[in-house]
């Protein structure tokens, strides 16, 4: 609708400023409905998991994730990667993924966001979790891009 074309218009320019689609190909791709998720004080997604399982049924190619806190706001909540999965991110996104800590596992390496930035991946290959948040408020947008409509889906 008219009230949030300009979300889903930031959204597209994002999927097509990462390469991940190309603009002569931009009428084929669909972008799914956005999820807002707030991750308080205890909340996180712990698990590792794919956003999107290939075969029959899939529709999500790749994932968008924006975060809109500044990370000073809040403790914890860190977007973590498997590294046996790093090899696929690109470039840019591994430029903000920082080393791992001693405290953390050497299989686990988190995202450095910062407010209003974005990470795009793979939908299908690349595990990722959010670690609990410890204090304040995490804010995030997650959208999916769709190579057909599954808007008759939401």
């Amino acid at each position: 609708d008219a009230e949030t074309a300009w979300l889903f218009a930031a959204v597209a320019r994002a999927f097509l400023s990462s390469g991940c689609v190309r603009v002569e190909e931009a009428a084929d791709w669909y972008c799914t409905a956005l999820q807002y998720n707030r991750y308080d004080a205890g909340d996180h997604f712990d698990a590792f998991h794919l956003d999107e399982v290939p075969g029959v049924t899939a529709y999500k190619v790749f994932s968008i994730v924006v975060f809109l806190s500044d990370p000073t706001e809040y403790e914890g909540g860190d977007f973590e990667v498997q590294t046996k999965h790093f090899a696929r991110l690109t470039s840019t996104v591994a430029a903000a993924i920082a080393s791992p800590t001693e405290s953390e596992s050497p299989t686990t390496l988190r995202l450095v966001a910062t407010l209003n930035s974005a990470v795009i991946f793979s939908s299908t290959s690349l595990w990722h979790r959010v670690a609990s948040v410890t204090a304040g408020t995490r804010r995030s947008l997650v959208g999916w891009l769709s190579n057909r409509d599954v808007s008759a889906m939401y």
